[in-house]
């Protein structure tokens, strides 16, 4: 089996079992009353049910996954199949919480991801450097934590759907920010593992992925997973690629008709975003 087939085969494992465990996490936080919405009140009524638990599990199995792939595939190869576990949640998670998943809703999943596909495959960066000094680092790192707690601050300010978009949102970026750091710590851990714990990029990923983690429960709490979710589908992947050509120097592959082939992936990829939004909002 190629290096390509195999990440092919494990990223699409590591949509599944992200999308399992989102809608796990989901049917759990979204039934927390707000009174215990914030801080240890809200992480004590979590971890009390088996569901999310099976959710965490889920998570754990799909980064895994993510980062076998990440270790043998590039994240333009990656990232753009991981957005499959947008498909794969809306479905599940209408099972479990028996809500009636729309056939609106799954025209707007499937032109979201199919948008968010086919913009990163057109734009096909290179591989880029294997490795980076800290200034690239820095560059895609505090722009994205700026935005991450832009979003996080902001969702504080609104509540239903809204709040689910922007906590969503923040999550994703957070998530984006991850899969670089998970490719930079594989190829530390490639040379030899015990240099693992000795690696900034290491400490940086898990305060990120802790971070991202906390916010995704909140998201799944404020709002159903056809609003949180669609927002971190598509920030993940994004944040993933433009931090792979800022800090490994990939770069888009992309001249003439398909730069507006791009432009309209991402009108897409908003409109389809929107409508989700508005979607939840209406049902709720």
């Amino acid at each position: 089996m190629s290096a390509a087939v195999l990440a092919v085969c494990l990223a699409l494992l590591a949509a599944l079992l992200f999308a399992a465990a989102s809608a796990a996490q989901q049917s759990v936080a979204e039934g927390v009353p707000h009174e215990r919405g914030q801080g240890l009140a809200f992480v004590r009524s979590l971890v009390a049910q088996p569901r999310w638990w099976v959710g965490v599990l889920g998570d754990g199995g799909g980064y895994a996954a993510q980062a076998a792939a990440l270790s043998v595939g590039s994240l333009l190869l990656v990232s753009p199949l991981l957005v499959a576990s947008l498909l794969f949640a809306l479905p599940i998670s209408a099972a479990l919480t028996r809500r009636p998943l729309t056939r609106r809703n799954v025209l707007l999943a499937g032109a979201l991801t199919a948008a968010l596909a086919v913009f990163l495959l057109v734009g096909h960066p290179d591989e880029g450097l294997a490795s980076a000094p800290l200034r690239r680092w820095l560059i895609a790192l505090i722009p994205a934590a700026a935005a991450a707690a832009a979003c996080a601050w902001a969702a504080n300010c609104v509540t239903g759907p809204r709040r689910a978009l922007l906590l969503g949102t923040a999550t994703g970026v957070l998530f984006g920010v991850c899969a670089p750091l998970t490719k930079a710590v594989a190829a530390v851990a490639s040379d030899t593992i015990l240099d693992v714990p000795l690696a900034w990029q290491t400490w940086v990923l898990a305060v990120a992925g802790a971070a991202g983690f906390f916010l995704q429960q909140l998201a799944f709490q404020s709002g159903d997973i056809s609003t949180s979710l669609p927002a971190l589908t598509v920030a993940e992947p994004l944040v993933a690629a433009l931090c792979g050509a800022v800090v490994f120097d990939e770069r888009l592959q992309v001249c003439g008709a398909g730069w507006a082939l791009v432009a309209a992936c991402v009108l897409v990829m908003v409109a389809a975003t929107a409508g989700l939004a508005r979607s939840q909002a209406a049902n709720g």
